[in-house]
């Protein structure tokens, strides 16, 4: 994985994230990797749980994946979860739905930010 700070690079806040690492640039590297290997089943799980009307189930997945990006300090990532999280609980499907596409275009970001 690649930390370097592209033109994407503030889809992570890398400083700030390598500071909640205190500075272990290997750890900052673990933790990324662990967020990156987790973060497609859970939004399969929102996916799936919109598909079946599951609004509480898919904002509690969008809560967990929420706290999740915010330990690496992806606070774009963070922002599109938290408008999926609110959508799911209070618009229709059809608003929960392109919540989750804009998030998974914002997760491409973060995995070409990473490289």
């Amino acid at each position: 994985m690649s930390t370097t700070m592209g033109a994407d690079a503030h889809v992570i806040e890398f400083d700030e994230l390598l500071d909640r690492c205190l500075g272990n640039l290997e750890l900052m590297e673990r933790a990324i990797e662990a967020f990156v290997a987790q973060f497609p089943a859970e939004l399969d799980q929102v996916e799936d749980a919109l598909a079946r009307g599951c609004k509480t189930e898919a904002a509690a997945v969008a809560h967990r994946m929420k706290g999740s990006a915010s330990n690496i300090s992806a606070t774009a990532l963070v922002t599109e979860i938290a408008n999926l999280e609110t959508a799911s609980l209070r618009s229709s499907g059809d608003c929960a739905t392109q919540s989750c596409s804009r998030l998974r275009s914002e997760w491409e970001r973060l995995l070409q930010a990473i490289g």
